[in-house]
């Protein structure tokens, strides 16, 4: 077997543990119809750019709940079963262990996210006000095309909160102690980085440089939002200036090292 297909055989075990977990569907089921219930109660009444903006906020706090939850025991579960000490007997590495374990579960979360996206986008597009349901020809014109990009935004900040909870569940050693960690990281990752920018603002000019806006996974993704999706459409500055490509460098880096610290603490080749 190759590398890439051992990859391949962890990550399908892992997905269909996920998918076949009855905590996992009521989980999932929760998330859509909380994404769904701000839609019901206005968040789409006025259009695809202001539902992505509505929802900017709640997905910044209800998407680290869930991408814990999908992987703060994703490898903890395999070393309490003993499973970790089975499969460094077999031709695995570490890497291709943690990746696989990673890619099992995004393939579950992923979908779970962009469903619920895809029904609130749809509901927004039947209840949206005159004019806000046709294909924008301008790029000033509120467009579903601006509402597919705030969904890919989504899910790749969702996929960077799991690395996170992958490389929790690596450091763990109790259900107690992965809790703990996993209130700990959402605290720091949703509010603890943010907090620490205000600081920075209070105790400066008022601005903040797009590189320290791009630090945390939650700052680059609403800087993401912002600029990609919001103020495509308004010129209004809603948010302190982020770069794109900063936002998405921070992101791709928060993955890489996530999953590589969960690599680094499981076993050695």
């Amino acid at each position: 077997m190759t590398p890439l297909t051992r990859t391949l055989s962890v990550a399908d075990r892992e997905f269909r543990v996920l998918l076949g977990s009855r905590q996992f569907l009521a989980l999932a089921a929760g998330f859509v119809l909380a994404v769904v219930g701000f839609v019901l109660a206005g968040a789409g009444d006025r259009g695809f750019v202001l539902l992505a903006l509505a929802l900017l906020t709640p997905l910044e706090l209800l998407l680290p709940v869930l991408a814990v939850a999908v992987g703060y025991r994703a490898i903890l579960e395999d070393a309490r079963r003993g499973e970790l000490d089975t499969l460094r007997t077999y031709s695995l590495s570490r890497y291709s262990y943690v990746v696989g374990v990673y890619l099992g579960r995004l393939a579950v979360l992923l979908p779970t996210v962009l469903v619920a996206l895809a029904v609130a986008g749809a509901l927004a597009a039947v209840g949206a006000g005159p004019g806000t349901d046709v294909l924008a020809s301008h790029a000033t014109v509120d467009s579903p095309l601006l509402y597919v990009r705030f969904a890919l935004l989504t899910g790749v900040y969702a996929a960077v909160l799991l690395a996170v909870a992958v490389a929790l569940s690596a450091v763990v050693r109790s259900t107690v102690g992965a809790l703990a960690a996993a209130a700990t990281a959402l605290l720091v990752l949703v509010v603890g980085l943010d907090l620490g920018l205000v600081g920075l603002l209070a105790g400066g000019d008022g601005t903040i440089p797009g590189a320290l806006v791009a630090v945390s996974p939650s700052g680059a993704y609403r800087g993401l939002v912002l600029e990609l999706v919001v103020h495509v459409v308004t010129p209004e500055r809603l948010g302190a200036a982020a770069s794109p490509l900063l936002s998405l460098a921070s992101l791709g880096l928060w993955t890489a090292l996530a999953l590589s610290f969960a690599a680094a603490a499981i076993w050695r080749d």
